[in-house]
């Protein structure tokens, strides 16, 4: 579940597609840009001065969401480049229902289903897990992911 400060830098999360959140994005920009425009007009300000206010109040609108609906593929640009380093333990957060949710959310299941499949012989074969890119980087011996039982 979303905090509350989730909900207001992603104030889109609860919408499962991108391309409704960009319409929306473009439809809440221009009510924004309406609602000033008729306030300026109602109070008499003329249209010189109501024009830069209305357009810095569309832009502030467009960049607050266009933001919230960003953020994730940022923190997945950061989390790729620490595993391209060698840092497999970095998790991104998601918290939108859309495409780029989903897609950040994928890492993690498909970690967290690998790590804990090892292969017949013992040793996990998962490009995801780091004993093995540490195998496969260094040469060196295979690391169990089992534990030993007892018969």
């Amino acid at each position: 579940m979303a905090s509350p400060d989730s909900r207001t830098e992603r104030p889109l999360d609860a919408v499962a597609s991108i391309k409704v959140k960009i319409g929306l994005l473009v439809a809440l920009s221009i009510v924004a840009a309406g609602a000033v425009l008729q306030a300026g007009s109602r109070a008499g300000v003329p249209g010189w001065l109501t024009l830069p206010v209305t357009l810095v109040t569309a832009l502030a609108v467009t960049q607050w969401l266009a933001r919230g609906m960003t953020s994730p593929l940022r923190e997945m640009t950061r989390a790729a480049g620490r595993m391209a380093a060698g840092d497999y333990s970095t998790r991104v957060t998601a918290t939108s229902a859309d495409e780029v949710g989903r897609l950040a959310r994928a890492p993690s299941t498909a970690w967290r289903q690998n790590s804990t499949a090892p292969t017949s012989n013992g040793v996990s074969s998962s490009p995801l897990c780091p004993t093995s890119c540490e195998r496969l980087s260094r040469h060196s011996e295979p690391c169990s992911t089992t534990s030993s039982t007892a018969s």
